[in-house]
């Protein structure tokens, strides 16, 4: 009988091993190659945020043209009301597969949703007004002017410090406000080009000159900025929001613009029944744009760094500078141009702040 040689098994670590040295020393390059690429993720998984932030300016842009395309045939409210339709239903959607619960929160909590959706429905009614009345990119120009009275708001009901950084970011954008709202005490012989329609036809508009046109436009600045301070009151409420799915806050939003929208719709006996279907397409697709945008930058800010996605976000103003001029062939001021170039790099500066101090590089 021949005798047997005991030979212990070898460990998992060293079977693994084992298996290591076979894959990476085998001739075989093909192997080697399944391996690697089995281990490196694929670029596109790697860029998905910036991805996402990339294509949510893209509907934000898109919405805001659809929303001015709608002027003269739906006023911003209705507008309003058929995007806080359509962003009730997918934010259902959501709510109901994820069994999300929406009441069972504490009276702070519950304040602050009403709080923000308030002030976010409030904005976008000034946003959309200024979207019909006014040039695209100095509207949004002026609505990104927004950061700017947070701080300040932050710094009144937060206690947060204003920094060198910070002050100077307000003083740049307030300036940027001034040149693209170009108020008449400081502009007195200010003149605008505006179009007639949607295919050019530029008219130039003197500021002494009663035109109902000129009313419309001022209004329209005014509109955006109030719209910009509104919108900076939601944000305050949402940092001090208790972390929740983020599709709560969307659906409070989405209720109270709702409700409100069709109140006023019903009792100044604005709906225009006999319109054609058009600008109703429009304001449907204003609503598609805005819900995907707002899912979009969720994920783009979920998956990567604050900074650089809020840096990616300022496409949005080149993009509607770009439908202002391509799309509705609106005149460029060079003083709106300066003062978006203000907003932006204070906008740029802050957001590379913070994504340094994220970074623990300052």
């Amino acid at each position: 009988m021949s005798e047997l040689k005991y030979q212990p098994l070898a460990s998992s670590e060293t079977q693994f091993e084992e298996i290591e040295m076979k894959i990476f020393c085998e001739p075989n390059p093909n192997e080697k190659l399944a391996v690697l690429v089995k281990q490196q993720p694929h670029c596109l998984t790697k860029m998905r945020g910036y991805i996402c932030a990339f294509s949510s300016c893209v509907f934000f842009a898109t919405g805001s043209m659809f929303v001015k395309l709608s002027a003269g045939s739906l006023t911003s409210v209705q507008v309003v009301m058929i995007r806080c339709f359509v962003q009730l239903a997918v934010c259902l959607v959501v709510i109901t597969q994820k069994r999300l619960e929406l009441w069972k929160f504490a009276n702070t909590t519950r304040a602050l949703l009403v709080v923000r959706g308030t002030c976010g429905g409030v904005a976008l009614v000034f946003y959309f007004y200024a979207f019909q009345n006014m040039p695209l990119g100095d509207a949004s120009a002026i609505i990104f002017s927004s950061p700017i009275y947070t701080i300040i708001l932050a710094r009144i009901f937060l206690k947060e410090k204003i920094g060198a950084l910070e002050f100077i970011v307000l003083i740049c954008g307030l300036i940027g406000v001034v040149l693209i709202a170009r108020p008449s005490f400081i502009f007195p012989n200010e003149t605008i080009a505006t179009n007639n329609s949607h295919h050019g036809n530029l008219t130039t508009i003197s500021v002494t000159q009663p035109v109902d046109k000129y009313q419309d436009v001022l209004l329209g600045r005014l509109s955006a900025l109030l719209g910009a301070l509104t919108a900076s009151v939601s944000f305050i409420a949402l940092r001090t929001l208790p972390k929740v799915h983020f599709v709560i806050p969307i659906f409070y939003f989405s209720v109270i613009g709702v409700t409100a929208t069709s109140v006023i719709s019903i009792s100044t006996q604005s709906f225009p029944l006999q319109l054609n279907a058009l600008p109703w397409m429009y304001a449907f697709f204003v609503g598609v744009c805005g819900i995907s945008g707002q899912i979009l930058m969720t994920i783009a800010f979920q998956t990567e760094n604050a900074g650089p996605v809020s840096i990616i976000r300022q496409l949005d103003l080149v993009f509607a500078y770009l439908l202002q001029t391509v799309i509705f062939h609106d005149f460029l001021n060079y003083l709106s141009v300066l003062g978006a170039l203000l907003i932006m790099s204070g906008s740029l500066a802050v957001a590379v702040k913070k994504w340094l101090k994220s970074t623990n590089k300052v």
